[in-house]
């Protein structure tokens, strides 16, 4: 708020809509970072025991990385992470954008209508 300073409801919505989206993009890099953590220093595992299985026993080597969420929570993070993390940017700039447009004309500055490019696909 004492960054952006603002004096109105719309601005004021706008200003938590970015805090909101940065929270969402540092969460979503912390996710990423502990997965490719579990990817690139996984714990190992051996068995140490002599000839007879049932006296043996599994250990885990422990010098690996412990992640802090499961390999199940991360995995949809990961099929979906670029997608979410480029909506989320994408969303951040546009608040980011819209906040300083509505500032500035509160401001008495003159400014030129936003440019708006649709690309797509025309059905015939």
């Amino acid at each position: 708020m004492n960054e952006f300073s603002p004096e109105t409801a719309i601005e004021e919505i706008l200003v938590q809509r970015i805090t909101l989206y940065i929270i969402r993009l540092n969460r979503s890099g912390k996710a990423e970072i502990e997965y490719l953590k579990k990817i690139l220093d996984p714990e190992v595992g051996h068995y140490e025991g002599g000839m007879d299985f049932e006296l043996g026993k599994w250990v885990v080597d422990k010098s690996g990385y412990k992640p802090k969420i499961s390999k199940e929570d991360v995995e949809p993070l990961e099929n979906l992470y670029l997608r979410y993390e480029k909506s989320l940017e994408k969303r951040l700039y546009r608040t980011l954008h819209e906040l300083e447009r509505i500032q500035r004309a509160r401001k008495g500055d003159r400014i030129p209508p936003p440019i708006s490019l649709d690309i797509g696909t025309e059905s015939s």
